[in-house]
């Protein structure tokens, strides 16, 4: 009974870790082709937004790029219509979602 056991464990494994691929896989697609609309700021050039990954993109006035995980619409939507997109940034993002550099291609 024990190594059937191991079996089944062995196998859910193995699945989390085919699931984590095609995860990594839809993440990497979605870099490439994130699209970033234009914005007036005097710290922002544009946002960027994938619903399906909740994948937020800002590329900055320096040309650096980073990428916000796991962020809900809703403050998606929020930042876009903010009076400062900076200070809503600074307040309501940074700090709050797990953010990364993009790199330049």
């Amino acid at each position: 009974m024990p190594s059937m056991m191991m079996v089944q464990r062995s196998m859910t494994i193995g699945r989390s870790d085919w699931e984590a691929r095609i995860s990594r896989d839809a993440r990497i697609k979605v870099e490439m082709d994130m699209e970033r609309k234009r914005v007036k700021s005097s710290n922002l050039i544009s946002v960027g937004y994938e619903a399906a990954t909740r994948r937020l993109e800002i590329e900055f006035k320096d040309g650096s790029v980073y990428a916000y995980a796991d962020v809900p619409k809703a403050v998606h939507t929020a930042l876009m219509k903010a009076k400062s997109l900076g200070g809503f940034l600074f307040k309501k993002i940074k700090g709050v979602y797990e953010a990364t550099k993009v790199d330049a291609d």
